[in-house]
């Protein structure tokens, strides 16, 4: 497989660097923040048969506190405690974004659905693909912002190497 080859030796060098983990770390964090706010939205609005606006909100209020500590402390290694003005405040307002076109796009979806079925499950799988596709759309824009303006200069692995060097340091003398 010689052109399999060109993808993944290139690929597998830049998961060794610092950029490159940090990368996947967020990747691996969106998919759980993912996970589980469609999952909300989807027993909310399917069995508990919440307002798509409800069951939105919900979701991304539920979502996003993991995914607040995981980016902080997982992926930009960000220790200590969280700075209000320039770490928290800004991160939900990102949820609240994400949130406002999720929202739209959920309603949208909605009204789709119900145009288009009256079966509850097929209207729950509409709207959570239409949420899906926002999630996709923001996530480079929130990737960008998170690592320039929220955590700038957050790198797990130049702290975890420091750490280390700091403790060979220590231990020779």
């Amino acid at each position: 497989m010689p052109g399999v080859n060109r993808w993944v030796r290139p690929l597998r060098t830049w998961s060794a660097t610092d950029g490159g983990r940090k990368a996947i770390r967020y990747l691996i964090v969106s998919v759980l923040n993912v996970v589980l706010g469609e999952a909300v939205l989807g027993l909310s609005y399917l069995f508990l048969h919440w307002s798509v606006l409800t069951a939105a909100v919900v979701a991304v209020a539920v979502a996003t506190v993991p995914a607040y500590f995981l980016n902080r402390t997982w992926v930009w290694g960000q220790t200590g405690r969280s700075h209000l003005v320039k770490e928290v405040i800004p991160f939900w307002a990102l949820a609240v974004v994400y949130l406002v076109l999720s929202v739209g796009a959920a309603q949208a979806a909605e009204a789709a659905a119900r145009r288009l079925t009256a079966s509850r499950p097929l209207q729950t799988m509409i709207i959570m693909s239409a949420i899906l596709i926002a999630s996709a759309v923001l996530w480079l824009i929130r990737f960008f912002v998170l690592d320039t303006l929220i955590f700038p200069g957050g790198n797990p692995g130049r702290r975890r190497e420091g750490r280390f060097a700091r403790t060979a340091v220590d231990a020779g003398r």
